[in-house]
């Protein structure tokens, strides 16, 4: 087995932390507005030994992927600091980045769609039209058969 740590899961403490780190920056804002885990609990509903956890940086002690960074923004967010230097300072030493949404899609002209698309028309939809005028066509001949077979009507009534 292998028993190295890997560099997302080390843990360190505030005294050791670099002052470009995640940890580092979120504390400073932190103690530099004032603000006690306990209020970034509330406004986070994150809980404040996670909060304790990102600001020390044991990341060992919490969840990865799109939670961590949920949880950095947020912490962010709540003690009025930028999320996106946040969350690029966590990509940077955690290698927790959000994966990209948009992967090799190329922007194509309309022109160049357009030339591209075979000359068909527009279908067109009669075939539905036709089916209900052929249907109630019917409805009404059956109901005349019957009208005509109970005698409420003749065919002298109709003039024939």
């Amino acid at each position: 087995m292998n028993n190295e740590i890997k560099p997302e899961l080390r843990e360190s403490s505030n005294s050791t932390l670099s002052s470009d780190s995640v940890g580092a920056y979120l504390h400073k804002i932190r103690t530099s507005n004032g603000i006690d885990f306990n209020e970034i609990s509330d406004k986070t509903k994150f809980s404040t030994s996670q909060l304790k956890a990102v600001e020390q940086e044991q990341w060992s002690a919490l969840p990865d992927g799109f939670v961590l960074r949920s949880l950095v923004k947020k912490f962010a967010l709540a003690i009025g600091a930028d999320d996106k230097i946040a969350l690029q300072k966590l990509g940077q030493a955690t290698g927790n980045i959000a994966p990209s949404t948009v992967k090799n899609l190329r922007t194509v002209p309309t022109s160049e769609l357009n030339e591209s698309m075979p000359d068909t028309e527009t279908p067109r939809r009669t075939g539905g039209s036709l089916l209900w005028i052929l249907l109630i066509l019917i409805v009404l001949g059956v109901v005349a058969y019957l009208a005509y077979n109970q005698g409420m009507f003749t065919l002298e009534d109709l003039g024939l």
